[in-house]
């Protein structure tokens, strides 16, 4: 234990405030000249290391003492690393707490309780052991007092922000709004910055054309695009957050903040029509569809978007994703199992990436290449997925509020007949919930049924005569429009025996691979492409649609088809 006695008293100075405001101005200089003051005046021993902030954090939380330096000023009393008979210096006790008065009182008591000596310097007061009652009974009246005061705040700062919400379409709840508007003199409308809206717009066609955030951050810097901050170039973070910034379509979601002022919470439901919306409602959630799938798939693509099926093709033998892999001229690039890599999966050692990218364009006429042949125009499946996403999202957010209902009402905290009342609306609300998205997914297979039977659907390749800026662009759209239609694409690249016809007729063919692809919807298409031509195939099979008696991949081997059949006959 460090005694004290043969030392001048030690004093430690306790400075602290709320806000940025306060910290800025002169509560800093003011607390810390009175404790020098004071220091000087009574011959203690307060060195610049004794001083204790706690900047920005609430006393009425208490977050100064379970976050902040006072807590661990008291951690050290306890650890004696303080020597007894010092002094805690502050200006006032709501510095130490404006928590409630039991809350502040153990706080108060347990400092002096380890011999620590606390004086404010408002009111040049000690108190020390053994307490003063009188002194005791002052300080339970400051206590309280602070606490009340800073209740008070709360509660009219908490009336006043929801009087503005109440005149919010007359009158504009505050400045801060998303950087392509100003705030009208009048605070009764937002104008738009033309040359910056124009830049979200792009950032949202790019990304529903199907580059990532690195690709068109890359795009905007190479072009000198001015960023909206004080960056001084585009970053990931900043497309990301614009694409999922719901202020594009006019939305605003009040927030409250956190008690210690450092998070912001949503308050009630979002006030549509705030902000002028820049960016159509169905464009917003078809990127927002477009984002989810790619959530797994981040990273670069390489200068021409190497490969469309990231995330897709999987093993069909171990289930393993595959791998693009570019050995360079000689060694061409190809798709190899990630366990095959590691030596686990033997029998999927990689397929030609050109081959398969050829072969799947081919027999894939799901795809809508008409949009992107047009330069990107926004499909039907795109804005189904994305109103589907959205649905999702309500769906969980309704399901949110049903659910804290129920423990309202288990901790009587709502009525009985509320309750009913409120289950009532919620589950209506689920039920047209459940009825859109049936809606929309069955307009999706319809779509995807009608392009099946859309002969002239296929893609004939990419234009040879484009930039490389023009040719990524066209590969990424090309890639996001599989996403949109496919789950996934097992890749086996083993023998496999195909027979067809009969008696002196009958031909069996060996094969070294096929692939099965899994559209949306639950059907499924076999195809075993020809090695030398992969724009040809000996079997297409399609199974699990609804023309389909249900049959599994071992009818292969009955395919009718020969590999004299022309594609066209094919699909």
């Amino acid at each position: 234990m460090i005694s004290a006695s043969n030392f001048r008293p030690r004093a430690y100075s306790y400075v602290r405030w709320s806000t940025v405001v306060q910290g800025s101005g002169d509560s800093d200089r003011r607390q810390v000249k009175m404790a020098v003051d004071y220091a000087e005046k009574h011959g203690l021993d307060l060195v610049p290391e004794h001083m204790i902030r706690d900047e920005g954090l609430s006393g009425f939380t208490g977050k100064n003492v379970t976050e902040g330096a006072l807590g661990q000023f008291i951690k050290a009393v306890e650890d004696q690393k303080i020597p007894k008979g010092s002094y805690l210096l502050v200006e006032s006790f709501d510095r130490l707490s404006r928590q409630s008065v039991d809350t502040a009182l153990m706080l108060f008591l347990k400092i002096i309780g380890h011999d620590i000596i606390i004086v404010t310097l408002s009111d040049q007061a000690e108190y020390r052991q053994p307490v003063d009652v009188t002194k005791l009974m002052m300080s339970i009246v400051y206590m309280h007092r602070a606490y009340d005061e800073s209740a008070m705040k709360r509660l009219r700062g908490a009336a006043t922000w929801k009087g503005k919400r109440l005149n919010i379409q007359r009158r504009k709840l505050t400045s801060l709004c998303p950087a392509w508007l100003t705030l009208s003199e009048d605070r009764a409308s937002f104008a738009a910055n033309p040359e910056r809206v124009f830049v979200v717009r792009r950032v949202f066609d790019l990304s529903l054309g199907g580059q990532g955030a690195f690709a068109i951050a890359r795009k905007l810097n190479k072009e000198a695009v001015p960023t909206f901050g004080r960056s001084a170039a585009w970053g990931t973070s900043s497309i990301k957050k614009l694409l999922k910034n719901r202020a594009v379509i006019g939305e605003y979601q009040p927030c409250r903040k956190s008690r210690d002022a450092r998070q912001r919470t949503p308050e009630g439901d979002p006030v549509l029509d705030y902000f002028p919306p820049i960016v159509p409602t169905d464009v917003f959630n078809a990127n927002q569809a477009t984002l989810e799938r790619r959530r797994n798939k981040a990273g670069r693509r390489g200068k021409a978007f190497s490969n469309l099926f990231s995330g897709l093709a999987v093993c069909g033998d171990c289930g393993s994703k595959m791998h693009f892999l570019n050995k360079g001229r000689k060694g061409g690039k190809s798709l190899v199992c990630e366990s095959s890599q590691k030596g686990v999966c033997e029998r999927n050692q990689g397929w030609r990436y050109d081959h398969f990218e050829r072969s799947f364009l081919s027999f894939v006429n799901e795809v809508d290449f008409d949009s992107i042949l047009d330069g990107g125009t926004i499909s039907r499946i795109e804005i189904i997925e994305g109103e589907l996403l959205q649905l999702q999202t309500e769906r969980r957010a309704i399901e949110t509020k049903r659910n804290k209902l129920l423990e309202n009402f288990e901790d009587d905290e709502v009525s009985k007949d509320v309750v009913r009342t409120r289950m009532t609306i919620h589950n209506e609300a689920l039920a047209r919930n459940a009825a859109d998205v049936g809606r929309l997914t069955t307009e999706r297979n319809d779509i995807l049924d009608r392009r099946r039977a859309t002969a002239g659907a296929q893609f004939a390749g990419f234009p040879a005569e484009i930039s490389e800026d023009e040719l990524y662009d066209l590969r990424a759209k090309v890639a996001d429009q599989i996403s949109n239609v496919v789950l996934e694409i097992e890749m086996l690249k083993w023998p496999v025996l195909v027979q067809w016809g009969d008696g002196e007729d009958k031909i069996v063919q060996r094969f070294e691979s096929k692939y099965v692809v899994r559209f949306k919807g639950g059907a499924r298409r076999l195809v075993i492409p020809d090695q030398a031509k992969p724009e040809d195939a000996f079997v297409v099979l399609n199974l699990d649609f609804p023309e389909s008696d249900g049959s599994d991949l071992p009818r292969a081997n009955r395919s009718p088809w020969h590999s004299s059949v022309t594609r066209k006959e094919l699909r």
